[in-house]
C-alpha cells in the first residue's frame, strides 16, 4: 500500500471503525469512544479530520460511514496488522496477546517497501506448511472456516469443547475489539466470545465465500 498520510493515531480511529461497522455499514461515536477508550470530544475531532481527508461520512446526531477510499484503506491498514501478526505470532513464536500489542506498533512505521517484502515471505512460509490452515484468531471479521483441530492444555481443551469447538463444526468471526481482545465468534447459530491468546490454540481451515454459499 502507498505511504500513509494519516498520523497512527487517525489509523487507529479508522481501523476501529471498520471493525465495528463491517456488519452494519456504520457506527456510533459513543461505540468508537468506548471501544477505544476516548473521550468523545476527542473521538469527535478525530472524525472531522478524517471526514475533511474523504473518508468517512458523519453527520450530526447519526452513525460513522466509511467511504469506499476509507474502507479501502483501513482494510489494508487491518491487513498489515493481520500480516504482522501471524509473522510474529507463526514465524516467531511470539505470544498471541503479545503479537498483537507489537503489531499495532509496527504497522504505523513499517514502509510499504519492508511490509511487502514481509507479506510475500509470511505467503512463502505459510504454502510451504502445505495443510492450509490457520489459527482461530488470524480469522478477519465475516470470514468463517471449519474447525479441524484443537491444540491446548487438557483442561482448556475440555472447556473449548464444551463450548462448542468441535471438529468440522463451522465457526464465523463476527467481531474484534478494536483494541483486539476479546474476539467474537458465532458458531451453532449462539454468540460466543475468546480471548486472542485462547483463539490461537484452535487451527481451521479457512471457508472460501462461495462454498458458504453453495
Amino acid at each position: 500500500m502507498p505511504e500513509s498520510k494519516l498520523s497512527s493515531s487517525l489509523e487507529d480511529y479508522l481501523e476501529a471503525i471498520f471493525l465495528l461497522s463491517w456488519k452494519d455499514g456504520e457506527v456510533r461515536v459513543a461505540e468508537i469512544a468506548e471501544a477505544l477508550g476516548f473521550s468523545r470530544p476527542s473521538v469527535s475531532e478525530a472524525l472531522t479530520h478524517l471526514e475533511a481527508k474523504g473518508l468517512i461520512e458523519h453527520e450530526k446526531y447519526r452513525g460513522v460511514r466509511l467511504t469506499l477510499e476509507g474502507r479501502d484503506f483501513a482494510q489494508q491498514v487491518y491487513e498489515r496488522h493481520r500480516t504482522l501478526f501471524i509473522f510474529l505470532t507463526r514465524m516467531l513464536g511470539v505470544p498471541s496477546a503479545q503479537a498483537a500489542l507489537e503489531a499495532c506498533r509496527i504497522e504505523h512505521t513499517i514502509s510499504s517497501d519492508t511490509y511487502d517484502r514481509l507479506r510475500r515471505f509470511v505467503g512463502e512460509q505459510l504454502a510451504q506448511t502445505g495443510d492450509g490452515l490457520s489459527r482461530l484468531s488470524e480469522l478477519s471479521p465475516g470470514e468463517s472456516a471449519e474447525i479441524v483441530r484443537i491444540q491446548a492444555p487438557g483442561w482448556f481443551r475440555h472447556r473449548l469443547l464444551e463450548m462448542g469447538f468441535i471438529a468440522g463444526e463451522v465457526v464465523t468471526l463476527e467481531k474484534i475489539a478494536p483494541l483486539r481482545d476479546p474476539i467474537e465468534f458465532v458458531l451453532k447459530g449462539y454468540h460466543v466470545s475468546l480471548r486472542r491468546e485462547e483463539a490461537a490454540h484452535v487451527f481451521v481451515h479457512p471457508i472460501e465465500k462461495d462454498e458458504t454459499e453453495s
